[in-house]
């Protein structure tokens, strides 16, 4: 993958891992989906990327506005076919249960063009 072409990503988990990805995509200046498969769970990953940033910006080590550039980038999403459209990279972040992991990747590989790299955390 070039990625000079890598314009969107989308990060399917909003746990730890996968919020950290997310916050850690859009400090670099990608458009994130975080998908989870509620809504409470996609507010509590924004709660995960707030939360650090904002004693960041206590501490004098960030600018709000830095912050809030950041929080731009991510969209929050409950349904996969929003999350990865038109996403050129797709980044699986949920808990390590092999069956959900396979329904996912199935549903993955119905969803997305052929050319869209699948990473595992």
């Amino acid at each position: 993958m070039n990625l000079s072409n890598l314009r969107k990503i989308a990060v399917v988990g909003a746990g730890t891992m996968g919020a950290g990805i997310a916050q850690a995509c859009a400090a670099a200046g990608f458009q994130v989906a975080m998908r989870d498969i509620e809504q409470q769970l996609v507010d509590g990953g924004f709660r995960r990327i707030r939360e650090p940033l904002a004693k960041r910006v206590e501490r004098g080590k960030m600018s709000q506005a830095e912050v809030d550039a950041i929080l731009s980038r991510v969209r929050g999403v409950v349904a996969l076919k929003e999350a990865v459209d038109g996403a050129q990279l797709v980044i699986e972040a949920v808990f390590e249960k092999m069956e959900i992991k396979k329904e996912l990747y199935a549903e993955l590989e119905r969803l997305c063009p052929s050319d869209v790299v699948f990473a595992s955390m």
